[in-house]
């Protein structure tokens, strides 16, 4: 693995490559973990040489490539060593504490570590919770569904455990509820297409009334995320106005 092997995994992690390019990319991190813990070959040869002058110090020191170089002074050759790095903490494939529908999405395979317990999982790069440490209590849940019905509470509260609620409760849904996420989005997208006429017998596609102004701007690579929780904003909205 040289330098040029890293830029190119990080270029196809950042960017929307094509699949037989993000699968190569996918290899070569595999083939980087399989190797985590051995340790690297020590150089046969120096690969430089320091040069010095310990009695005259004020004449400074260089390195040179080649000992052909040196005319005077202490050197001192200078290799790689032959010594193995820390390994990694140990971590069971197929963990609970994986995100595993981060795994489809642009830098949705990254090994995390949880900032509740510690331990390490796999998910998208933005992660700082494992999904065991996500995962908020039935009873919790069941006081702030509670607290959000009962009168004694001002309107205000009411509303804001309501909206925390329905985020915990959405947060935790299994993976499942991607399929009808997707269909609600369409829905969402064929109110907003018009078709016009090309005079040739043929039409084009246009989207109309969509958000104007969305907060924020993606991060290369997920663009897709992006524009599907804008989509997701604007559902709600609507919905929360009876105009959807």
């Amino acid at each position: 693995m040289n330098d040029s092997d890293l830029k190119y995994i990080q270029r196809v992690l950042e960017s929307n490559a094509p699949d037989e390019d993000r699968e190569r990319a996918a290899q070569m991190v595999r083939d980087i973990r399989r190797g985590y813990g051995q340790a690297p070959a020590a150089s046969a040869e120096p690969v430089a040489w320091f040069v010095d002058w310990p009695d005259t110090p004020e004449r400074g020191h260089y390195l040179t490539e080649s000992p052909a170089d040196i005319d005077s002074g202490r050197r001192r050759a200078l290799g790689f060593l032959d010594t193995a790095p820390v390994a990694a903490p140990a971590r069971a494939a197929g963990s609970p504490r994986d995100w595993i529908e981060d795994a489809g999405h642009e830098n949705g395979n990254y090994q995390c570590k949880c900032t509740d317990c510690g331990q390490t999982f796999m998910g998208h790069k933005r992660r700082v919770v494992c999904k065991v440490c996500a995962q908020v209590p039935t009873h919790l849940l069941e006081r702030l569904r509670y607290h959000a019905t009962d009168t004694m509470n001002t309107a205000f509260s009411r509303s804001t455990m309501t909206e925390a609620l329905q985020y915990l409760e959405a947060a935790q849904a299994p993976t499942a509820n991607g399929d009808a996420l997707d269909a609600a989005r369409w829905r969402y997208m064929r109110r907003k297409l018009c078709l016009t006429g090309n005079g040739d017998g043929t039409c084009a596609m246009h989207a109309i009334n969509l958000p104007a102004a969305i907060r924020g701007w993606p991060e290369p690579g997920e663009v897709a995320e992006f524009c599907d929780a804008a989509v997701d904003a604007d559902i709600k909205r609507t919905t929360d106005r009876g105009t959807t």
